[in-house]
């Protein structure tokens, strides 16, 4: 007998009585259907709007991109490759809960590539946070980008606050810290070390409501124009006492004295227009006791000093950075792409930029570009960088040394030999050719071992 074929209101009728999560999503990438066992996990209604796929960590403050993100599968299963992955969603409260998915693609359409659909079948075993163990594999870096996103909300999620390093781990505590307070900040730390990515991670990690966040470029503004924007900011609060906005000064240590001066006469007295976040690329006490900055305005924006560490320190953290970025393109683009070759994050770990994460930054936008298949390879990487890989993979050449008393020293043997050839062996005559009396003439047969030779005639 032919095989039955099994129907759709079947299969449906399979997957409500499941007891693990199964979810459907169409070849747009649209989720388009969940279990009763999914939607329980997920803590959601069945019928609930959802959102379409993108493979990133998701926003956190819009609840149907988070859950779709989560969900979403490594973009090779659209590719009809069957793969195994984590998947997460985000709780009310923060918290993260994750588990194993198998990924079985098929063909909506019977030989149409383009109609490729993903089966989800979730496991039911929840995994701990820290039990995937670290790994540079780009579906482990994804795994490992979700876990660190219970504590990574808000609209904005600076991509240089992921890591394992201890650096990147003090600043993360030190975040969470400054959050949960209205002090001033001042966050120090090289250019490209992430500065101005944790003042925002600061502020939007308030407790909401929060007010506006103001980033002042304190080298490129006049001090009436810093005052005005502080004379501002405390009209917004007075107006609206419940939302308190945040100003941030950029590399504060380019004010001027005069405008450090009336800034710290401001923070002092109690209208401060908001809470005042500062950076710098020197500690400001240091600078303060050096007498290039105001003292009374170091001590006042240094309640809480966050240190950044340079990019060098944190050469560990660099493919677990570079795929949060990668995913933030994801985020924004219809185009998916997985990760990075373990060619090209060598490349990146061997010949960092210059620029640290900001660079870092811009090398990944170009890359995913000029990308032709799933994962960045060391081709796609800016001509830059790889240049700079291929210049390090030849030797330079030692530089020869010159030793100058052995160059001389053969000179002058040469000399001395022809000369001895030159008056047939008699050394008096030698002596004469070469302008040198007897006794400085025989003391330097006798140094070089040439006393033998010749005769005194």
């Amino acid at each position: 007998m032919p095989r039955r074929r099994t129907g759709a209101a079947e299969l449906s009728r399979l997957f409500e009585a499941a007891a693990r999560p199964v979810f459907l999503i169409d070849c747009d990438g649209r989720l388009v259907y969940l279990n009763a066992a999914c939607a329980t996990w997920l803590g959601i209604d069945a019928d609930a709007e959802l959102d379409v796929c993108r493979y990133s960590q998701g926003d956190t403050t819009d609840a149907a991109k988070s859950l779709a993100a989560g969900l979403c599968p490594p973009p090779e299963v659209f590719r009809g490759e069957r793969a195994t992955a984590t998947v997460a969603r985000s709780a009310a409260d923060g918290t993260v809960s994750q588990r194993r998915c198998e990924f079985f693609p098929f063909a909506l359409v019977d030989g149409v590539e383009d109609e490729q659909a993903v089966l989800g079948i979730v496991d039911s075993h929840e995994l701990a946070l820290d039990e995937a163990p670290p790994s540079d594999d780009a579906r482990e870096l994804h795994a490992a980008l979700q876990r660190t996103q219970q504590w990574l909300r808000g609209k904005y999620r600076p991509e240089s606050l992921a890591g394992r390093s201890a650096g990147i781990r003090r600043v993360r505590r030190q975040v969470k810290l400054a959050a949960t307070s209205r002090v001033p900040v001042l966050i120090c730390g090289p250019a490209g070390s992430g500065r101005h990515h944790v003042a925002r991670a600061i502020h939007f990690s308030q407790p909401e409501p929060y007010g506006a966040f103001v980033p002042l470029e304190c080298a490129t503004l006049t001090a009436d124009s810093v005052l005005e924007h502080v004379n501002a900011l405390a009209l917004t609060v007075e107006r609206d006492p419940s939302k308190t906005p945040t100003l941030l000064l950029r590399d504060v240590e380019a004010l001027d004295i005069a405008t450090q001066d009336k800034l710290a006469a401001r923070l002092s007295s109690g209208r401060a227009g908001g809470r005042w976040i500062a950076t710098s690329q020197s500690p400001v006490d240091e600078l303060a006791a050096a007498g290039t900055f105001h003292a009374d305005l170091a001590a006042l924006l240094t309640t809480l000093v966050i240190r950044m560490p340079a990019f060098a320190e944190r050469l560990e953290d660099l493919p677990l950075v570079a795929q949060a970025m990668l995913e933030e393109i994801n985020a924004r683009s219809a185009r998916q792409l997985s990760g990075f070759t373990p060619e090209a994050l060598d490349v990146l770990a061997a010949h960092p930029p210059r620029g640290g994460w900001d660079e870092l930054a811009e090398w990944i936008r170009e890359a995913n570009k000029r990308s032709t298949g799933l994962f960045i390879d060391r081709a796609a990487l800016p001509d830059r960088a790889r240049f700079v890989a291929e210049a390090a993979a030849y030797r330079r050449p030692e530089e020869e040394r010159i030793d100058l008393e052995k160059f001389l020293g053969e000179i002058e043997l040469e000399l001395i030999q022809r000369a001895m050839s030159k008056a047939k062996g008699n050394k008096t005559k030698a002596a004469e050719l070469l302008g040198m009396n007897r006794p400085r003439f025989y003391r330097r047969l006798e140094q070089l071992g040439l006393e033998e030779q010749g005769n005194d005639a």
